[in-house]
């Protein structure tokens, strides 16, 4: 169970060629089947989608097996990382992955989400907090920052729209 984060391959740890591997496989599914046509026009206008033949219901139950599947993957890599199983861990990147999220989105030429899109989301903030760690802000400051940096985002993002309106 520990080799899983401690091994390498190709000279990369493990948990990064799974994350590549992860993003890749759900950008093609996401942008190039049927079902991530779907899971766009649920997300989009999920009426229309029920009037457009798509079974919500299913396509939805299906999001969320993924969702839980990738959950899975993330927490087995965590728990070898760090050697132990701790309940609540994940908690601590609720704030990054929301953040990552709306940062990939408002990066993005479309302004939707994308894998791409919070995978530079991903990257800018652990640039932002690695630069705050070698700051000396203690995690809890870290967290302020990052609600900062998301809250300016936002922010920039609104902006943005307001003037292309």
């Amino acid at each position: 169970f520990n080799a899983i984060a401690r091994t390498a391959l190709f000279g990369m740890p493990t948990p990064v060629i799974v994350l590549i591997v992860l993003v890749v496989a759900v950008h093609v599914l996401l942008h190039r089947s049927v079902f991530g046509r779907y899971v766009q026009a649920m997300g989009a206008q999920p009426g229309v989608a029920w009037y457009s033949g798509i079974r919500v219901p299913r396509e939805l139950s299906m999001v969320h097996v993924l969702c839980a599947l990738l959950a899975g993957v993330t927490g087995i890599l965590l728990s070898a990382t760090v050697k132990s199983y701790v309940p609540l861990s994940g908690n601590a990147f609720l704030l990054d992955a929301i953040g990552a999220t709306f940062i990939g989105t408002t990066l993005s030429r479309e302004r939707k989400p994308s894998v791409i899109g919070t995978l530079l989301g991903v990257l800018l903030l652990a640039i932002v907090k690695n630069g705050l760690l070698l700051v000396g802000w203690n995690f809890y400051w870290q967290q302020v920052g990052i609600g900062v940096l998301v809250f300016l985002v936002l922010a920039a993002s609104f902006g943005l729209r307001r003037a292309a309106h």
